[in-house]
């Protein structure tokens, strides 16, 4: 099984191949993730809140997710 931090660029991955920086329900990598990878559920909200902490993902209401990009392209959270 991989470690944390492959956890988080494997979520990360997930996230960008499906849905780009749009936001995606997290039933779309759960399966993936707890199924096909062998992640449990705690590894899963443990790599989760680390992404939110490093800014790399958004957590959403009704269970959804969004990938954030690395450096916002100019005026983007801005006000006009």
């Amino acid at each position: 099984m991989a470690n944390s931090s492959e956890l988080s660029e494997t979520i990360c991955s997930l996230l960008q191949e499906k849905a780009g920086f749009e936001p995606i329900n997290l039933l779309e990598i759960g399966p993936t993730l707890v199924v096909d990878l062998g992640f449990t559920q705690e590894q899963i909200v443990n790599a989760l809140f680390w992404l939110v902490s490093q800014k790399q993902i958004e957590l959403l209401a009704h269970n959804r997710v969004r990938l954030l990009p690395k450096e916002p392209p100019e005026n983007v959270y801005k006000r006009a």
